[in-house]
């Protein structure tokens, strides 16, 4: 099946396993949980070999700014102002169970990791785009609980290009503990 699969798919899409399951298995509404990675290169130009993979900002940034700011985004928050404009869905609560963010040296990028219950339409590149500025210096660190605070989608300026986005991982099972607090990302 695997093989078949993958053999009809763009190769942008991979299947890696595929499984039988029940006829009240819906992939978008079964899943418990998931993992956007957003990378993000730090090079001064765009790399042409992967300016389809990466985002791009060549700005300085502080590391230790943008992991402080991340802490503040774990746990249960309404992501009014994290959410795309003009968007159907009404609750805007979700949870985050752990957001990283570090520097990948060997290729220049910061990655940014988010795993939590679910996400809102363009939210991962909304949290990115503000993170970098927080990183950036235009944003004052202690920032994100003021933001989610205020619901308003104009508290934040941008969204960081799509290029960067990858869903990681779909968590069809209940959430091991171990992504909750003490994730061990590759």
């Amino acid at each position: 099946m695997v093989l078949a699969l993958n053999a009809l798919m763009p190769t942008d899409i991979l299947f890696k396993s595929a499984q039988t399951v029940t006829s009240a298995f819906h992939v978008r509404y079964s899943a418990k949980g998931k993992w956007y990675r957003y990378r993000c290169s730090c090079d001064r130009f765009v790399d042409p070999f992967r300016r389809f993979y990466t985002g791009h900002y060549p700005y300085p940034l502080q590391l230790e700014r943008m992991q402080r700011a991340a802490a503040d985004l774990i746990g249960k928050h309404d992501f009014t102002s994290f959410a795309a404009s003009g968007g159907s869905i009404v609750n805007k609560v979700r949870t985050l169970y752990d957001v990283r963010v570090r520097f990948d040296a060997d290729r220049n990028e910061v990655v940014f990791d988010f795993i939590g219950s679910g996400f809102l339409y363009h939210m991962v590149r909304i949290l990115v785009a503000t993170l970098l500025e927080i990183g950036n210096g235009r944003r004052p660190v202690d920032d994100i609980p003021r933001i989610l605070q205020a619901k308003n989608r104009e508290e934040v300026r941008g969204t960081a290009h799509a290029s960067g986005l990858y869903l990681y991982h779909v968590f069809y099972e209940a959430m091991p503990a171990q992504y909750r607090h003490d994730l061990q990302i590759k």
